[in-house]
């Protein structure tokens, strides 16, 4: 069992970190971005209301998935240096 998970990375700490990293600051983002959408729908319409909670919502998840993919690719550049356009790791041994 201990060889599994030296061989297959299973418990790798940098994959850890960079996973954490990456949510975290989309976490961040997305609330930063909701809250603020919110508050510009709201000031559009003049009063804040249920369907400008759900139409910021909806603008947000919209750009969820294309942050999130600038966010990983930029922690990949920071943590290994260098990443290839297929997101594998060039000159290590370890893959996602």
């Amino acid at each position: 069992m201990r060889l599994s998970f030296i061989r297959y990375h299973i418990l790798d700490i940098r994959l850890v970190i960079n996973r954490t990293t990456v949510y975290g600051i989309v976490l961040g983002g997305f609330v930063g971005t909701y809250l603020a959408v919110v508050a510009g729908v709201s000031a559009i319409i003049g009063q804040y209301t249920v369907g400008a909670s759900v139409v910021s919502a909806l603008l947000v998840a919209l750009g969820l998935e294309p942050m999130r993919r600038l966010v990983q690719h930029a922690v990949d550049r920071r943590s290994s240096g260098y990443v290839t356009t297929f997101g594998w790791r060039s000159g290590s041994s370890w893959r996602r």
